[in-house]
């Protein structure tokens, strides 16, 4: 008989085991959860020390085995009764701490017995005689047990399936408490104790019976859920560089990674072990573009617990980007046009009309030519007409060359340069200047002219070389001189405005010098 029954000893405390666990990984992490848990965990030390005397071959392992049971016992109407408190929402947390403090009590009599006797009268290897304190403690127990079921019969329910778990759990809890009155009582005598281990099928039973809609963080899994479905990236690096976590869009968006390493070493010209936390970089994968943004968790000391990497495709964004400069760009084409036909519509109707009126008086003076003083009219005021219409005629020409310079980046940097006599300045043009790049010339023009000043005013060079190299994605400008550089890069009003315009035109811009070595700076514009 004992051998069957540490069988089915063991099999309950295998099974608490896995509810524990289950519990601690995926239960919400509240005092509800915590006080079923040591339902559980006091349900399961009585079961245990059941084995450990059946199995005990000398005093101390008897004694030990008391001693590990005697916290289940103590504790498990506490527990219980705690539990149903906050299960049926009758939170009392006095009462939560004075009922643990009994319980407390109680196991340091029995800790305590051999000084007084006052728990058991007789604990030894085949007999064994309760005191007066641990009848107390049973009494207290039933106490609890008595208030649990009463709350949760009181309790009242909002639908079917709460009234079903109410049920259950009376059901459950009674038939443990039963047997113990039974035995209490001797209506029946049994050789074994069969309350632990009615208890731990009971808390077994109820686990089952509510884990899902009770215990279950929804929140967690959830959050796994939707991380996982969402069409931005997301992986999770430990502090040891193991991969943690990735989402199916950061598979698709950057391949299957193995490790932190392995991210590095993939994306090695970029450069992501050198980013800062919420740093962004955009990297290019076979014509599609992906956003990065590294995120770095600390723990308290200071120390990296964790390296996340959120990624996006931004692909449709840069075609967007694409496609709203070409729009720009016929825009302007369609104004620079319009510009033109009222220049001619201006010289039409305005110089047309003079000239036609000047052609008029011309041949009235030849008609009047035996006319001296009549004919010399006629001829001063064609002079008249001419100079007001040639006057109006340059206003027009100067109108059109101010938008010619506007369209062509090459004309308006060559004047430019051909006005600086203080500096000899090296112009050179890679490529080929185009209408695509209408929208860039005003930012390239301003950014250029300021580098200029910036070089007359503070360079002490001897000479300066610009670049500028035209290609199908984008236009790239190279500005140097030979003068006494500068070990910090000071951000005055001047670099600040042409990083800003750099910046606003969605391009790249880098600043380097050093003593007696010059200045360098780099600028690349997107088309």
């Amino acid at each position: 008989m004992y051998y069957i029954l540490g069988s089915i000893y063991t099999f309950t405390i295998i099974s608490e085991i896995v509810c524990i666990i289950i519990l601690l990984l995926k239960g919400e992490r509240n005092l509800k959860t915590y006080l079923f848990l040591g339902c559980i965990a006091s349900s399961l030390l009585w079961g245990m020390s059941q084995i450990g005397i059946f199995g005990a071959s000398n005093e101390i392992q008897f004694y030990i085995s008391y001693i590990v049971g005697n916290v289940g016992v103590c504790f498990i109407g506490t527990f219980w009764v705690n539990f149903i408190f906050y299960y049926t929402e009758h939170k009392c947390t006095k009462f939560l701490y004075t009922s643990f403090g009994i319980s407390a009590l109680f196991y340091l009599a029995m800790l305590t017995n051999p000084l007084h006797h006052m728990y058991y009268k007789m604990l030894e290897m085949g007999a064994k005689e309760h005191a007066f304190l641990f009848k107390v403690n049973k009494y207290y127990i039933y106490f609890c047990v008595i208030l649990g079921v009463v709350t949760l019969l009181k309790h009242k329910t909002k639908t079917r399936f709460d009234k079903l778990n109410k049920n259950l759990i009376v059901s459950f809890v009674t038939v443990p408490f039963g047997l113990n009155l039974l035995q209490h009582f001797e209506i029946v005598v049994l050789e074994a104790e069969l309350t632990p281990l009615s208890f731990s099928i009971a808390c077994i039973f109820v686990f089952v019976a509510i884990f899902k809609y009770e215990f279950l963080n929804i929140n967690k899994l959830v959050f796994e859920d939707i991380i996982r479905d969402i069409n931005e990236g997301v992986i999770v690096f430990s502090r040891t560089g193991r991969l943690s976590y990735i989402n199916n869009a950061a598979k698709q968006d950057l391949g299957q990674i193995e490790s932190l390493d392995d991210f590095y070493t993939r994306f090695a010209e970029h450069n992501l072990k050198e980013m800062k936390d919420k740093e962004e970089i955009t990297l290019v994968r076979g014509g599609e573009f992906i956003q990065i943004q590294k995120i770095i968790k600390t723990g308290i000391t200071g120390e990296i617990v964790s390296v996340s990497f959120l990624s996006k495709d931004v692909t449709k964004f840069y075609q967007l980007i694409e496609q709203s400069a070409q729009i720009s760009q016929l825009e302007q084409e369609l104004v620079i046009e319009q510009e033109r036909n009222d220049i001619v519509q201006k010289v039409h109707d305005t110089l047309g009309h003079s000239l036609t009126v000047i052609h008029s008086l011309i041949k009235l003076g030849v008609h009047s030519i035996d006319k001296p003083q009549e004919a010399q009219e006629y001829l001063l005021l064609a002079k008249r007409l001419t100079g007001d219409g040639l006057k109006e005629l340059r206003e027009y020409i100067n109108a059109t060359k101010k938008n010619c310079t506007k369209e062509l980046l090459n004309c308006s940097i060559k004047s430019l340069v051909d006005t600086i006599k203080e500096v000899p300045i090296e112009l050179s043009f890679v490529g080929t200047d185009d209408k695509k790049y209408l929208h860039l010339k005003e930012t390239i023009f301003l950014c250029v002219r300021e580098l200029i000043t910036n070089c007359l005013k503070y360079a002490n060079a001897s000479g300066m070389q610009i670049i500028i190299k035209y290609m199908d994605e984008g236009v790239e400008i190279f500005v140097c001189d030979d003068g006494v550089g500068c070990d910090n890069i000071v951000f005055g009003n001047g670099l600040l405005g042409i990083k800003e315009r750099i910046t606003k035109a969605r391009g790249e811009f880098r600043a380097n010098s050093a003593k007696d070595e010059g200045f360098q700076v780099y600028i690349s514009l997107p088309v």
